[in-house]
């Protein structure tokens, strides 16, 4: 029987995906502090961060679970050797271009993690800007006036009155949505069209269980 490696990202949808695995019979810890790598059947679970999960699959990797901005970012690098196979309707939000207000020739705080979709998007908006990533949160960067603005995933949540995100706890406002996001399932671009490949597609991607 042939061995399969799932590549399943922390972080923002880890919960989501967790749940979306086990009803699909895959009991596998993806949030909290999860074990690194597990096994169910033939299939090896890695947990790993969400943005390498595109560019683990299709080198090593033959799926994966991770959100649609890491996935475009890794495109705008020329790899990218993944297609998308499903949507997944969890860890939903939107990239968003947020501030106290716009500005002319800004300089952009942006996760080094989406850096180049960062970067697409301010080409689009801005003639002149400049792009400052950052590892962690960008919002104390445009509170404080280090950076005039930030381009970063703002949660679906964030369009419900009661909750109160980041950008809002810095006294900041969504000045543009620039692109929807959520969880993503993923193959391998070398499609393995085995009986085992097909079995454990089907499972995936098919009906859960309970």
């Amino acid at each position: 029987m042939s061995r399969y490696i799932f590549g399943v990202g922390k972080g923002e949808i880890a919960e989501g995906a967790e749940a979306y695995l086990k009803r699909r019979g895959f009991g596998v810890k993806v949030a909290g502090k999860p074990v690194l790598t597990q096994s169910v059947g033939n299939v090896t679970f890695r947990i790993v961060n969400a943005r390498d999960v595109p560019r683990f699959v299709g080198k090593g990797y033959d799926f994966g679970i991770t959100g649609r901005d890491f996935c475009e970012d890794e495109r705008l690098t020329g790899n990218g050797n993944f297609v998308y196979t499903d949507e997944l309707g969890f860890g939903g939000g939107w990239i968003v271009l947020y501030g106290a207000r716009r500005r002319d020739n800004p300089l952009i705080v942006v996760p080094a993690d989406i850096q180049n979709l960062g970067g697409k998007y301010a080409q689009k908006l801005f003639s002149c800007f400049s792009i400052l990533p950052v590892n962690g949160a960008t919002e104390g960067y445009v509170s404080s006036g280090e950076a005039d603005c930030g381009i970063d995933f703002m949660s679906d949540k964030n369009d419900t009155p009661e909750y109160v995100g980041t950008i809002k706890r810095n006294g900041l406002i969504v000045l543009e949505k620039l692109m929807p996001t959520q969880a993503m399932l993923l193959e391998s671009n070398e499609k393995d069209n085995s009986r085992d490949a097909k079995a454990v597609r089907s499972c995936i991607a098919g009906k859960p269980k309970i």
